[in-house]
């Protein structure tokens, strides 16, 4: 009687870098065999269509926890980027190139004895970096079908936590190519202004998948958004100087996992207070970040964040709105003064 083997999973050749990172060269065709859907697919999908399809369930779970948003900017990236591609690659109308697309598979069957990774049948794999170009290229095969087979540079992260993928994520879109640190604060966790949301949210006794990652404020499924209490957090930090100017253009200095600032001990305890305001206060979490940037200002010259008057601070930031474009404009540094003294 013959022996059989049954197969564990589809193999990608290429090349080990180390225990968890793979070089390949794919097509989309071949890495859409292997578990890779398009990310726009993948973030606007229903949790009827998730029950239906175990693997897209998979992918959905995996991409809400290590990308942003696909929102209509990189939507339109996107579609410019698809041209980019074609007339370099497939016209050679143009010169130029693109980098690899970064995989993230959280399993795989391990390395073959001839070197090739293991990917197990069912598997979900998204991009964490390239995430706009392997869109782009979904779009180009629609034109193009050929396209599909056309030769892809990969790397592939693979058996490492979802904790990892952010943060491969986050340094990847930091150093080479800088994406603003608003954005990508929330995959930072070697951030120091990062750590101080996570913990004040764990004082709080608040999950982080109740602060709104995608939005300037809460939502029917969460209390705030992630940017007011990195505002909130900044201004504590920054103290005085917080009421210069926004606190957006300290966000990457701040949290900057190699910039050594040690932070003070009372920030968590502080923030940790703002957040539990918003138990009785849920009103708070719809305010502009410029309050909750006074907030921590405020907080952080030693006035108790319980006692902060926040609806007369919005109302001053109503008054102080520019309405028309053109002409002079209020200084941010009068603008945060104002909130200040009515808070």
């Amino acid at each position: 009687m013959p022996t059989f083997t049954t197969p564990t999973g589809k193999t990608l050749v290429g090349v080990s870098v180390d225990p968890h990172k793979f070089q390949a060269v794919s097509t989309l065709n071949q890495l859409e065999d292997y578990g890779l859907d398009r990310p726009s697919y993948v973030e606007g999908l229903k949790a009827i269509e998730t029950r239906r399809d175990p693997n897209a369930l998979a992918a959905k779970q995996l991409r809400d926890v290590t990308q942003r948003s696909f929102d209509k900017p990189r939507k339109l990236r996107a579609i410019v980027y698809s041209e980019y591609i074609r007339k370099v690659e497939q016209d050679h109308t143009l010169e130029g190139g693109v980098p690899a697309i970064t995989l993230y598979l959280e399993k795989s069957g391990g390395i073959n004895g001839d070197g090739s990774l293991v990917i197990p049948y069912g598997s979900a794999c998204i991009a964490i970096d390239g995430e706009t170009q392997t869109e782009a290229r979904f779009i180009l095969r629609e034109g193009y079908p050929e396209t599909g087979n056309h030769p892809v540079a990969v790397t592939v992260y693979h058996d490492v936590s979802a904790n990892r993928a952010q943060q491969i994520l986050h340094d990847y879109n930091t150093y080479p190519s800088p994406i603003p640190e608003k954005t990508l604060a929330s995959l930072n966790r070697g951030g120091g202004l990062s750590k101080i949301v996570a913990d004040s949210c764990q004082q709080a006794n608040f999950s982080m998948s109740e602060l709104n990652r995608h939005g300037a404020a809460s939502t029917k499924k969460t209390v705030a958004a992630y940017t007011q209490v990195l505002a909130a957090a900044a201004g504590y930090a920054l103290n005085g100087q917080a009421l210069q100017r926004s606190a957006n253009s300290f966000f990457k200095e701040l949290n900057n996992p190699a910039s050594g600032k040690v932070f003070d001990a009372n920030a968590v305890p502080t923030i940790g207070l703002i957040l539990d305001g918003l138990r009785t206060h849920p009103n708070r979490g719809k305010m502009n970040a410029a309050i909750w940037q006074v907030a921590g200002a405020v907080a952080a010259s030693g006035r108790d964040p319980r006692t902060l008057d926040w609806d007369a601070a919005e109302a001053v930031y109503k008054q102080t709105a520019i309405r028309t474009q053109g002409g002079p404009r209020m200084p941010m540094a009068t603008r945060l003064g104002k909130i200040a003294a009515a808070m």
